[in-house]
């Protein structure tokens, strides 16, 4: 298995859930918080994470909306659609950060 560093640290999260690793997965999942607050969101340059590891944590309900907010703003990464987020404030927190592609088709 190969794993490139510059994309772990580019992209902890995405990275993760490409790699066949079942156990770190479930890890990571059963202290959702504690990976998004105190790894996820403290590595420097994590900015470029996969919209859908974007939507799987601003989705998760173990996930503070604290951390959530702090993982949006250190993404570099818009999301295309709003379609799997039901979280109105989520919603507003894409708008405000400007995470949000522009698209006639896309509703609240």
């Amino acid at each position: 298995m190969d794993i490139n560093l510059n994309e772990l640290s580019q992209s902890n999260y995405s990275t993760i859930l490409k790699l066949d690793l079942k156990h770190l997965k479930e890890y990571i999942e059963n202290n959702i918080e504690i990976y998004v607050s105190n790894v996820m969101n403290l590595i420097k340059g994590n900015s470029n994470e996969s919209e859908e590891a974007i939507t799987r944590i601003v989705t998760n309900k173990n996930v503070k909306p604290e951390s959530k907010e702090k993982m949006l703003h250190n993404q570099n990464t818009i999301i295309q659609s709003l379609e799997k987020i039901d979280d109105l404030e989520i919603k507003k927190l894409l708008f405000a950060q400007n995470k949000i592609q522009p698209s006639w088709g896309k509703r609240i």
